[in-house]
């Protein structure tokens, strides 16, 4: 038996298995005191969770042993693929990325089932289900497709023709990278773990069970929280590392499809801490767990029917990610989840809206945490509107028969400006506000010193912006896209100018607020200072992304091969040739190797370019190595070979060195034209043209010989393939290597028929052909504030999950989780244990009465 028929079949049976838990686990709903309907669910679950992830192993197998049976196979690897990317291969398609979904809601589902207590037979019927789903899109969009063979009329037609296939497609060169191995699982399991909000926020708006539920989903929101960060952050990297655009976001469809589930969520995590501790906000926090993953639903159908595979009316992709058209039954289930789902989801909060508990979660003035966290959690749900209309515009305009297109990057750059700032104001405040009400005259004398301290960095920011506006003004380029985007969102150059600064200082002191507290909370309880941590990543991240954006610097030159360096942002650049290895027959093509690097010498400011150590500051000239090569040599025709490059990226603390072609590089032999017995010099060469070689239809070559200054003459045959796509073959004169042994090369470029006149390049020793390098440098300032900031974001809210997981293991399933409301009247109150997510306020979990001795003490 094939493997895929052993995977098609686990994918049926994970449908029926899913079907049957479903059944179960109703007459466990049904039976509450029975323990047969409960362990049956339990089994049906296991079967379940079994048959997806043997499904998924089945898929791996057949694509890490290349099984070219499969289309899947043929379609995603190949024989040259290392073995960590044929595995990572299983998910590159739109089959195998279901797969992994299904396979990461398999794995969650088992912590579900193993953690709900006495709420899972009312979440598990729910979470199952999807599975079904799911299980159905793999049935009916199956991986295991065997490849059509080729009739017998075929294989006699083209004796060359082998089946199964020899080799593969395999995975586009920008996706042989280690991101791929890790990018992939981190952003679908953060996309898995949002259907566990969303069942307890169902389950809760059936039972009437506003409080109960926050206790067990806080760390499961967290966890969301904490990957799809991760994930997108990892996406982000990725693109800027591997397509050579010196950017890390580009407001593309899927990259927002992320990014709006990954904003309802973390608003979520706000609403429920307020909900554990102020008892309000039932009502937003059921629907923002029904609204998180029902959005990514959304994205889900917005990037894998085909909406988003087209073109604009002005020619441009819709996005560089998207999936082409899903099968129709994919499609059917794929729009039955978002429709059921939503469907479901809204009708019960809208049944139960009214009758959900309510109370004021804005506290009694403007300076509390209340408010702060009230604003919070409005604010990140208007950037989620924003984000998710402008992703979804060219889908409306499809169904109104218009040609769609999406907005540029402006639009959500300018959108979301006044949101980013008053979200980095209300963080640099949040640590020294008090529950219900904030005496102003000690919220004061906490934010003195930070206070102070940001206006120096503000000032700073003032003298650095104005230098950063010279150098830019020198370098820009206006036919730049990212540019001319960038100046959109500023409106205008001096609004630009305040902006920055205000959101720069804004950033600044919202981490330098939270460090503080995040310092003096660690000392006394480590696993309390995730929130706050949390938060000195997103100030950092801001000042990273402002900065780094607004002003990065980019020149465009053309490095000559042994010619003098050129000169950029104070460093000189020189090219030194190429690392890769000539193919037989090709000594003139070293892109032709896989491994082929262009060698860059950078002297770094003050440093002489021929020196190698600067002897007062030891500073070294160095090499940098974009790469560039030919992706695929495995296609019918040369003029069909695409080639792929790779940017070199030099860190240093302050900004990056970001190293790309501007163009295609080319190299400029010495080109001659012979005419039929009649010898011509060439440097110390001499070239004489016996005759003409034609073969119509198939080939065209020139018998040539070349004379050395010592008498030597060497036999050569430069020529064409005409049935190949014109293909030079015979180019090596192995006979005059240079100084590096590489072989000399003469090249026929084309033969007159009229005249039998030869046009030929030459590259020997004295006359070697010369490397024209188009290379794009940018320089990209606080660039690793991005990096940084996302890190410590994201450690700060898996502290905050730590946390989350052990309180609510603690709680148990007799505690009511909605007592934790603590009597507020009187008194001032403090929460020295604090975490919160990634993006908002900071909140206290514990909220004490202090005495009066403690008063005057900092939060």
């Amino acid at each position: 038996m094939h493997p895929g028929s052993l995977g098609y079949a686990l994918a049926i049976l994970g449908v029926f298995a899913s079907i049957f838990t479903i059944v179960a686990y109703g007459f466990a709903l049904h039976l509450p005191h029975s323990r047969r309907a409960l362990t049956f669910g339990r089994v049906g679950y296991g079967m379940t969770a079994a048959s997806v992830l043997g499904t998924f192993l089945t898929l791996g197998f057949i694509v890490f042993t290349r099984d070219y049976h499969y289309t899947y196979a043929v379609e995603h690897t190949s024989n040259a693929l290392e073995n960590w990317f044929r595995f990572a291969a299983t998910w590159a398609g739109q089959e195998g990325s279901f797969l992994l979904w299904a396979a990461w809601t398999a794995v969650i589902g088992v912590l579900v089932l193993a953690k709900a207590g006495k709420y899972e037979a009312r979440v598990m019927p729910f979470f199952v289900s999807i599975l079904t789903f799911l299980c159905l899109i793999i049935w009916k969009q199956s991986p295991f497709h065997l490849l059509a063979a080729p009739s017998a009329a075929d294989l006699a037609a083209n004796p060359d023709w082998h089946f199964p296939p020899l080799d593969g497609q395999g995975l586009n060169a920008s996706l042989q990278n280690y991101w791929m191995t890790i990018h992939p699982p981190t952003i679908f399991f953060g996309f898995a773990s949002l259907a566990v909000p969303f069942v307890y926020a169902l389950a809760a708006l059936i039972w009437k069970d506003y409080k109960g539920w926050t206790s067990r989903v806080m760390p499961y929101a967290l966890m969301s929280s904490a990957m799809l960060g991760l994930g997108l952050f990892m996406g982000g990297y990725w693109a800027y590392e591997t397509l050579g655009w010196h950017g890390f976001w580009a407001w593309d469809p899927v990259e927002n499809a992320s990014f709006f589930p990954w904003l309802a969520v973390t608003a979520l995590m706000h609403g429920l801490v307020v909900q554990k501790s102020r008892g309000g906000m039932a009502r937003t926090n059921t629907f923002l767990g029904l609204l998180a993953f029902w959005l990514f639903l959304v994205g889900t159908y917005l990037t894998r029917s085909g909406a988003l595979s087209g073109n604009d009316a002005n020619g441009q992709m819709l996005s560089v990610h998207a999936f082409d058209n899903i099968g129709k039954n994919g499609l059917f289930f794929m729009t039955a989840m978002l429709l059921g789902y939503g469907v479901l989801g809204l009708v019960m909060w809208l049944i139960r809206l009214r009758s959900m508990p309510t109370r004021p979660t804005t506290g009694e003035t403007l300076v509390s945490r209340d408010f702060a966290f009230f604003m919070a959690i409005l604010l990140m749900m208007v950037a989620c509107v924003v984000v998710t209309l402008g992703t979804t515009r060219p889908l409306f305009q499809s169904w109104m028969h218009h040609s769609p297109s999406s907005p540029e990057p402006s639009f959500y750059n300018r959108m979301l400006l006044p949101i980013t700032l008053a979200a980095a104001f209300l963080m640099a405040g949040a640590p020294w506000l008090a529950w219900r009400k904030t005496d102003p005259d000690k919220f004061l004398r906490k934010l003195l010193v930070p206070w102070l301290i940001m206006l120096a960095f503000g000032f700073f920011m003032i003298v650095w912006v104005q230098g950063a506006e010279r150098g830019l003004s020198q370098t820009i380029d206006p036919s730049s896209v990212i540019g001319i985007q960038t100046a959109k969102a500023w409106i205008n150059p001096s609004l630009q100018r305040v902006l920055v600064v205000m959101l720069s200082a804004m950033g600044f002191l919202a981490a330098l607020s939270n460090s503080m507290l995040a310092y003096r909370v660690f000392r006394a309880k480590p696993l309390a200072a995730g929130g706050w941590l949390a938060h000195v990543g997103i100030g950092l991240l801001i000042v990273g992304v402002v900065v780094s954006n607004t002003y990065e610097r980019t020149e465009r030159f053309t490095l000559v091969e042994g010619d003098a360096p050129r000169e950029a942002f104070g460093y000189k650049f020189a090219f030194e040739g190429m690392t890769g290895k000539p193919m037989a027959g090709r000594p003139l093509n070293p892109e032709y190797d896989r491994t082929n690097s262009l060698k860059i010498r950078i002297a770094p400011p003050g440093i002489d370019e021929g020196a190698a150590t600067n002897a007062d500051s030891g500073a070294k000239t160095f090499v940098s190595q974009p790469r560039w090569f030919v992706q695929s040599l495995n296609v019918p025709s040369e003029a069909l070979i695409k080639y792929m490059s790779w940017p070199a990226i030099e860190r240093t603390p302050g900004h990056d060195l970001y190293l790309s072609l501007a163009d295609t590089p080319e190299r400029r032999a010495t080109t001659v034209k012979l005419e039929v017995n009649k010898p011509v010099k060439v440097g110390s060469y001499e070239l004489f043209y016996l005759k003409p070689i034609i073969e119509p239809g198939k080939y065209i070559g020139a018998q040539i010989y070349i004379k050395t200054d010592d008498g030597k003459v060497i036999a050569t045959q430069p020529g064409l393939k005409v049935d190949a796509g014109m293909l030079n073959t015979d180019v090596d004169v192995k006979e005059l290597p240079d100084e590096h042994g590489v072989s000399g090369a003469i090249l026929l470029k084309m033969v007159d028929p009229a005249t039998k006149v030869a046009t030929v390049q030459l590259s020997l020793p004295g006359i070697p052909a010369q490397w024209q390098v188009p290379l794009e440098v940018t320089y990209k300032p606080w660039i690793n504030l991005v990096w940084a900031g996302v890190i410590i974001a994201v450690s700060g809210t898996l502290l905050a999950m730590f946390r989350r997981t052990i309180e609510a293991r603690k709680s148990g399933d007799d505690d009511d989780p909605g007592t934790g409301d603590a009597d507020l009247s009187g008194g001032d109150w403090t929460a020295p244990t604090v975490d919160m997510p990634s993006a908002g306020l900071a909140m206290p979990i514990k909220v004490q009465k202090v005495s009066k001795q403690r008063r005057s003490k900092p939060v």
